[in-house]
């Protein structure tokens, strides 16, 4: 529910909130990540963004950061390949081609002759000497062979009308390369490794609008199976799937079964053995998916991929099998993608909704359908997908009634309910598979009564509403004549809704019909706007906030403009901490005000908040602080330090903050950290602040505020001045942040 009753004793939590910066209680764990490669069951690297380089030894059930220095490496990275668990290779962005020797723990470059515009899209070495590499730009690209480590290549293919996108070698003679713009098609294929020939164009059933090969695998020395473009947005074009019987010179294209069709893109494939693979693909309006096939290639169909992100990298070994994609989501399979499971511990992903259900319990939503759970006050926090049968749609707002009863609003008209908190999830009303269909509010008075807004179709609002938990539902479409934003039930009878164009309406019989609200005092000035979200702290009490933002005192029949002199941006969303305490937030910003309205603050800061860009939910803790999701999974507080101590984003382990000692101590203590080598060898200076809190979270003492070099450092801490007590000493600097908690005995 909505409503927020709170204690007025809350009001005493707030005196020195100010006193603090926000925190980041969690963000994602990964930028994307382009491909995943595993040299035996437990060793496997992936690689990404930012120069992005995981490994993991336990076959993928965690991934750490692999350098063990703090490389700067700006580039994205597209390609990894090992020759065993030492010697490897990473192609990436601007002809970038690196190698290390141990691991990935540190790395050097391999000056390679392509122009510095390519990608290095694939990379495969048999020993240290022989070795290819795929690289390409938009309509053309070449593939490069070495015999000597890498100090002379040779270009093999020379390809100048299509982009070349993957290859793949059965063995160090035979390899297929692929790739494919809007107007043609490339494969080439080897048998001896050095000669490549290219193949003609197969015969298409349809007209395909691109005609993009993405993927190839060789499942023996003759049979190869490519899978590439698809869509449903321009007409029906299934996905394509070719296959070869003659080693790559002759390719055919598999035409599904109607009911097993899909319709979107395919980005790499996999087999186990000659008969049973995998490809992998998807996006937001068709759905993420692994596509499934027991006959060597020739038939295919669906299968389960139970996650919200777009696969974009493949890799099997007998029935274990891992994926690599988008959003930094990678995940795992032990019987050959029949269960799957999610290894990134926190997905990227736009977060839409948060709710506190008690003082430990929350849950945040967003897109794609990521579900954050933490179940220690916000301390931390883990991440699963809430799938459809479908699809995998986007969460746009949370209800949770009590600990286990808890309802999702989504994307494509999807309500999803659980009654296990959150452990597992049913679809009580089925999404449409029609992406201008989305349900953006939901609130439930009780475990049966509850109303979901949103649109079913541009400029047509939605309303359903249930009083059997989901069971049944009664609906009312195209009554306001636009997109309803957010309800919320009062009790019983009374409730509120709110939309685009102005809509606020109140209903007195439960939802049953609506009355138009009165909207008091707003500016001639203000036209056109909508309203984003509407929240009540008790039955009369409410405020609409959107382009401007609006209070009611009569349970929403009369509404009042309330001016933020300081906005300038739409508010996306608001919350209550007491009668005269409110939030609201928007794009890179929080503002609040402590006397109802009348005077307000910006309490944003320019490390955090300020950063984010999509700023979309706001809600009040059961102790009264405040906390805002928003983009790349950030949630930030302003709870004290011990509600979010130690949790950061996990990173290489170069840096170190280190338990101060003695401890406990009187009235010195010494305190350690150490700032790691940076970006390409060369010792790089970093801005570091050490500084001290107490347990309101009040800053006590600056110990550093400079640029540092790399180094071990120590430094003396006098509490002579300082009351005996807990406080924390906190280490902040470019990507990390840590705090450890000590002690003063005077």
């Amino acid at each position: 529910m909505k409503k927020t009753l709170l204690a007025i004793f809350l009001v005493f939590v707030f005196t020195n909130i100010n006193a603090e910066e926000w925190k980041e209680a969690t963000t994602a764990s990964f930028g994307v990540l382009s491909q995943v490669f595993f040299l035996n069951e437990n060793t496997g690297w992936m690689v990404g963004s930012k120069g992005t380089i995981l490994k993991t030894t336990d076959g993928g059930n965690s991934w750490t950061y692999a350098l063990s220095e703090n490389f700067n490496i700006p580039n994205t990275l597209y390609s990894v390949n090992f020759i065993d668990e030492n010697i490897g290779y990473f192609g990436g962005s601007n002809n970038l081609l690196l190698k290390t020797t141990d691991g990935g723990s540190t790395i050097d470059t391999i000056t390679f002759p392509a122009d510095s515009k390519s990608i290095i899209k694939a990379i495969h070495f048999i020993n240290e000497n022989k070795g290819w590499v795929l690289s390409t730009q938009t309509k053309s690209g070449k593939v490069y062979y070495t015999s000597d480590g890498g100090a002379n290549w040779t270009v093999q293919i020379n390809e100048d009308k299509s982009d070349l996108e993957d290859i793949h070698f059965y063995s160090s003679a035979k390899a297929i390369c692929v790739g494919g713009n809007k107007n043609s098609l490339a494969i080439y294929s080897t048998s001896d490794g050095m000669n490549w020939t290219k193949s003609s164009m197969p015969s298409f059933p349809i007209s395909y609008s691109k005609l993009d090969l993405h993927g190839v695998f060789l499942l023996n020395e003759t049979t190869a199976i490519i899978v590439g473009y698809g869509t449903s947005s321009v007409g029906l074009q299934p996905s394509i799937i070719l296959k070869s019987t003659d080693g790559g010179i002759n390719w055919t294209y598999m035409e599904q079964a109607e009911t097993n069709r899909i319709y979107t893109n395919l980005y790499d494939v996999s087999f186990k053995d000659e008969t049973n693979g995998l490809a992998i693909g998807g996006d937001a309006t068709n759905g993420y998916v692994a596509y499934r096939t027991t006959d060597a290639g020739t038939n295919w169909e669906k299968s389960s991929f139970p996650f919200g992100f777009t696969p974009k990298s493949i890799y099997s070994i007998g029935n274990k099998v891992w994926v690599a994609g988008s959003s930094g989501g990678s995940a795992y399979s032990t019987d050959f993608g029949t269960t799957w499971k999610l290894s990134t511990d926190i997905p990227a992903s736009t977060l839409f909704a948060l709710q506190f259900v008690n003082n430990k319990i929350a849950y945040a939503g967003g897109y794609g359908g990521l579900l954050l759970k933490t179940e220690d006050g916000g301390l931390s926090w883990k991440a699963d997908y809430v799938p459809s049968e479908k699809l995998s749609p986007s969460i746009e707002s949370i209800d949770f009634v009590n600990e286990n009863v808890g309802y999702l609003a989504r994307k494509n008209r999807l309500v999803s309910k659980t009654v296990d908190g959150g452990n597992s999830w049913t679809s009580v009303l089925p999404d449409t598979n029609w992406n201008k269909t989305t349900l953006y509010g939901i609130d439930f008075l009780n475990e049966n009564f509850g109303i979901a807004v949103g649109k079913f179709g541009t400029g047509v609002s939605a309303l359903y509403k249930t009083i059997d938990g989901g069971s049944s539902w009664q609906y009312n479409i195209g009554t306001f004549n636009e997109q309803l934003s957010d309800v919320c039930l009062i009790d019983e009878n009374n409730a509120v809704v709110v939309g685009r164009n102005k809509i606020i309406s109140y209903s007195t019989d439960g939802g049953n019909t609506w009355l138009a609200s009165s909207l008091n005092n707003v500016p001639s000035s203000v036209t056109g706007f909508n309203f984003n979200e509407v929240k009540f702290l008790n039955n009369n009490l409410g405020l609409a906030a959107g382009k401007i933002l609006m209070k009611t005192n009569d349970g929403g029949k009369n509404w009042n403009y309330v001016g933020i002199p300081i906005l300038t941006k739409e508010i996306h969303s608001c919350a209550f901490a007491d009668e005269q305490t409110w939030y609201v937030a928007g794009s890179k910003f929080v503002f609040k005000t402590t006397d109802g309205g009348n005077n307000w603050i910006d309490i944003s800061d320019t490390n955090t908040i300020a950063k984010n860009a999509s700023l979309s939910s706001i809600t009040v803790d059961t102790d009264g602080y405040p906390w805002v999701a928003g983009g790349t999974s950030k949630i930030y507080t302003l709870a004290p330090l011990t509600n979010v101590e130690n949790k950061q984003p996990v990173i290489a382990n170069n840096f170190r903050l280190e338990q101060n000692y003695p401890n406990p101590f009187n009235p010195t203590t010494t305190i350690e950290y150490t700032i790691p080598m940076g970006n390409t060898l060369h010792a790089t200076p970093q801005p570091v602040q050490l500084k001290i809190y107490d347990m309101l979270g009040r800053e006590v003492a600056t110990l550093v505020n400079e640029q540092k070099q790399p180094g071990n450092y120590t430094i003396t801490f006098d509490g002579s001045n300082l009351s005996s007590g807990v406080y924390y000493y906190q280490l902040k600097t470019r990507g990390f942040i840590m705090t450890k908690k000590m002690l003063l005995l005077q």
